[in-house]
């Protein structure tokens, strides 16, 4: 997979926003569309617009694709993780 790199600084600043919007912006800042973002994930198009638009989450093994694409921080998306646990917790 080819990584794209995005300076540091605009990596954490994004970690305020909501999540559709850090990816839309992550693919973005690396200058990809949404079909290029896609062909490298391995996802069809229609996906990475769903993800962006909030319409749909990225499952944990898409977010760990994005870290990798994007090079980001292990841990990038923990605040993701975290919320979908209390989200599970509170339906049992």
């Amino acid at each position: 997979m080819v990584m794209a790199k995005i300076p540091d600084e605009r990596i954490e600043e994004l970690k305020s926003y909501p999540l559709s919007y850090r990816l839309a912006r992550l693919r973005t800042m690396s200058d990809y569309t949404q079909k290029e973002a896609a062909s490298l994930m391995g996802v069809h198009a229609v996906t990475i617009s769903y993800w962006e638009t909030g319409f749909k989450s990225p499952s944990k093994r898409m977010l760990e694709k994005y870290i990798e694409l994007y090079d980001l921080p292990i841990n990038y998306f923990d605040d993701v993780e975290i919320e979908r646990l209390k989200l599970k917790k509170g339906k049992d």
